[in-house]
């Protein structure tokens, strides 16, 4: 706890060769992609991470295309587009920004659950990519 990502990685380095092969590895704390992708690259085969709920229910989204945006800005109260046209997930092509905005501006559940619904569908959908470039690679 409190380490920077850079020591993080630097223990995992050191310590994955001296576990088990026939065992799962576990790191907790990790949710980016690019953690994600230094992690298995090092040996890691299961992760547990709040980052997705946490940013999603103080109003940080991630899109399917990368960006992330902050749905409480003032520039999506009147922003009708999707919340996410590329998303897989009906609920990211069929409500709408400026809703999802009011709903969190008004501290309204529903709003905390469409925004997580959304985080973690990225982040599933992400996690799939690194495991077909797995397998691809084996």
């Amino acid at each position: 706890m409190g380490e920077t990502e850079e020591e993080l990685f630097s223990i995992v380095e050191t310590l994955c060769p001296l576990l088990p092969e026939d065992r799962p590895r576990y790191l907790m704390g990790v949710g980016k992609t690019e953690q994600l992708r230094k992690a298995i690259a090092l040996g890691i085969d299961m992760f547990d991470c709040v980052l997705p709920m946490r940013e999603a229910r103080h109003g940080t989204l991630y899109l399917s295309n990368g960006d992330r945006i902050r749905i409480l800005s003032s520039q999506f109260a009147h922003d009708h587009t999707p919340i996410d046209p590329q998303s897989p997930a009906l609920t990211s092509r069929h409500h709408l920004r400026s809703y999802l905005h009011h709903l969190l501006r008004i501290q309204e559940r529903l709003g905390e659950t469409l925004a997580c619904m959304q985080n973690l569908g990225v982040t599933l959908h992400e996690i799939r990519v690194l495991r077909g470039e797995i397998e691809t690679s084996e």
